[in-house]
């Protein structure tokens, strides 16, 4: 087998095993290959729950119907919804599916980036993803947004929503934790 390089590849160097380990430091291209697919496997997550439910809702559910789940807490109701989460704006379908494809395709290139802030983010960046294609995906197809989860205090909202909601919070939470992102007792 002459010709053939034998030795270190790249910048993976061949290491011995370690004691009571399998041996070895951590191969960094698995990382680098590993963190965007879980990163676009937890937004095709969230888009495929999102869109599941929805066939489901359609397919099972007279609009406007209530189906009650937990007696006065949830309901799951049909409704088409023009505007934004929680029916926020129903006149700007068409501006809601710019700014939602605007996002998606932002966070499809730089979602993986991401990781370098920290799990939290890259989580956050995919949650909001899923949900943002989601929705773009009804609209797009439909005009409109399905909605089906109704907690009888707060406007029905969908899957999406929650993986644009959780997402957003998750942002919040994360840059929070950054140094120098709040003053603590000792910046007062």
């Amino acid at each position: 087998m002459q010709g053939l390089p034998i030795g270190p590849v790249g910048d993976i160097e061949p290491t011995a095993p370690s004691e009571g380990g399998s041996g070895g430091k951590a191969c960094p291209q698995g990382d680098r290959v590993r963190r965007p697919f879980l990163f676009y496997l937890l937004a095709l997550g969230v888009l495929c729950l999102d869109q599941a439910s929805k066939l489901a809702v359609v397919s099972m559910l007279a609009p406007r119907e209530p189906y009650p789940v937990i007696g006065g807490i949830l309901d799951l109701t049909y409704v088409t919804n023009t505007g934004g989460a929680f029916s926020v704006l129903p006149w700007a379908t068409s501006a809601l599916a710019a700014v939602a494809g605007v996002v998606a395709i932002g966070l499809l290139l730089s979602g993986p980036r991401l990781a370098q802030a920290g799990r939290m983010v890259e989580a956050a960046a995919a949650m909001l993803l899923g949900g943002a294609v989601g929705n773009l995906v009804d609209r797009l197809r439909l005009g409109h947004v399905i909605d089906f989860i109704d907690l009888q205090v707060w406007p029905i909202f969908n899957v999406a929503d929650i993986g644009i909601t959780v997402g957003a919070i998750l942002f919040i939470i994360a840059a929070l934790r950054m140094p120098g992102a709040a003053p603590g007792p000792e910046q007062e």
